[in-house]
């Protein structure tokens, strides 16, 4: 399944977003989680469903999917 040029369902944090520190440590748990299955970005992002650049996006606190679109998805 190739997630090159899948819709990507998420949002933008703006600047000031109040919730930025928790969509940061997300994305920081997202990405250990990810290195300890030993899984590149590309991988993750195929097992996953989404494109290599929603994935990055997430991981560097920028953006975030809704917990629907994750679960069952992914176990750490």
């Amino acid at each position: 399944m190739s997630s090159e040029g899948v819709d990507e369902a998420g949002w933008d944090l703006e600047p000031g977003d109040e919730s930025a520190p928790l969509v940061e440590a997300v994305g920081r748990l997202v990405r250990l989680c990810r290195e300890a299955a030993g899984m590149r970005v590309a991988d993750f992002a195929e097992a996953m469903g989404y494109g290599e650049d929603m994935i990055r996006k997430i991981e560097r606190g920028r953006g975030f999917l809704g917990r629907s679109s994750w679960t069952g998805r992914m176990r750490c």
